[in-house]
């Protein structure tokens, strides 16, 4: 067994304990729920929730043991096709009939008795097309002007995209991974800082243009103020408050009985931390990924060729700051967005691309050295050891 294989095995570990964390959590946040439908509608048991979230674990495992047996170069051949095709899923959800609308928000495509979120494997493509487009730049040398051109036209589109939908945090991580994948390819700090100045500025015109954005700043500087900030801060740090250090103890939760909001989902760490405390429960869901984006860091270290470097670190970076938006939601730290906390949120959408964000990890390690299988690399082999 290899070096990054074995990495690769503690990446899966890690997985599977915050995965099964995530599956009792929602069930601690959902029995309640599942029990007072069942008992006025009828049809639901009080599993409701927690089926869902094991049925999606099962279609996530699946789909890791289809991608570690598709090599990198596939993922490259397809990886315009897959933009295209998520974008058009993107876009699916205004068909009448086909989009969901929750809360004025249009992001959810339902057919039958089954619904997801396109913009979760949308954004496992656009990441994919960053590092296609970086592979073959090199560590800071001056890139030609139509690597720049697409570049530019990927980040339109994954901003464009996901505010149209009015997922205004989608857009935002998506610009954040493109500022990282461009600094993990050696871009140049001048490019960085114009790309950086580009972006805050489109940030600032996305919250100007719509009243609940600029609402929900004025909220969490009203938080910062004293002022009390939104409803769902406020619960936040109740909970977090009347967990403590230790926790009232696994289903304790008084905060999930319809006080906090989405706890199931986008207020999930707030209810772990209220029964498991910030040191048993919170402290170590974090340190849980910080572990996981060193294992898929230290995978893209080892693994061959520069598109491979890339990719694994693309998609170790994607879940990372995906949780730590989300822990930082919950703490109050940034305003008010909704994100599923990676493997322990309910929602199939996320679980899924988050498992085949981990497989994608899991076939970069697997990709062979440069001259085994009669197989040479496509680009220069290039880390930031060398």
């Amino acid at each position: 067994m290899t070096p990054s294989w074995r990495r690769g095995m503690a990446m899966v570990t890690m997985m599977a304990i915050l995965i099964g964390i995530g599956w009792v959590m929602v069930f601690s946040t959902s029995a309640i729920l599942d029990l007072v439908v069942a008992q006025t509608r009828g049809g639901r048991g009080v599993f409701h929730h927690l089926g869902r979230q094991i049925l999606a674990t099962g279609l996530g495992a699946l789909a890791i043991w289809a991608i570690v047996r598709l090599p990198v170069a596939e993922m490259e051949r397809w990886a315009l096709h897959a933009l295209a095709g998520t974008g058009a899923l993107m876009l699916a959800v205004f068909i009448p009939g086909l989009g969901h609308t929750v809360g004025h928000a249009t992001r959810w495509l339902v057919l039958g008795q089954l619904s997801f979120q396109p913009v979760e494997p949308f954004k496992l493509a656009v990441v994919l097309c960053y590092t296609v487009i970086l592979a073959g730049t090199r560590p800071q040398e001056s890139w030609p002007g139509v690597a720049w051109l697409k570049l530019g036209g990927l980040a339109a589109i994954a901003v464009v995209l996901p505010l149209v939908q009015r997922d205004f945090g989608s857009a935002a991580l998506l610009m954040a991974l493109g500022f990282m994948v461009v600094w993990l390819a050696g871009g140049r700090a001048r490019y960085l800082a114009v790309a950086g100045g580009v972006g805050l500025a489109l940030a600032v015109g996305a919250i100007a243009v719509e009243p609940y954005r600029l609402r929900r700043i004025t909220d969490f500087v009203s938080h910062l103020t004293g002022g009390g900030g939104a409803y769902q801060t406020r619960q936040s740090l109740i909970a977090l408050g009347a967990g403590g250090v230790f926790g009232r103890g696994l289903g304790e939760s008084i905060q999930k009985l319809y006080y906090l909001p989405s706890s199931h989902a986008d207020f999930i760490f707030a209810i772990l931390c209220e029964e498991l405390g910030f040191l048993f429960g919170g402290l170590s869901v974090i340190m849980l990924f910080v572990f996981l984006l060193r294992e898929g860091t230290g995978i893209a270290r080892a693994v061959n060729g520069r598109l491979a470097y890339l990719l694994a670190s693309g998609m170790a970076f994607l879940i990372f700051m995906q949780a730590m938006w989300h822990i930082a939601v919950v703490l109050v730290l940034v305003p008010t967005k909704g994100l599923a906390l990676p493997f322990i949120s309910y929602g199939g959408s996320s679980l899924i691309a988050s498992m085949m964000a981990v497989g994608i990890i899991l076939r970069c390690a697997a990709e062979p050295a440069a001259g085994q299988a009669g197989q040479a690399p496509r680009v220069v082999a290039w880390t930031p050891s060398s």
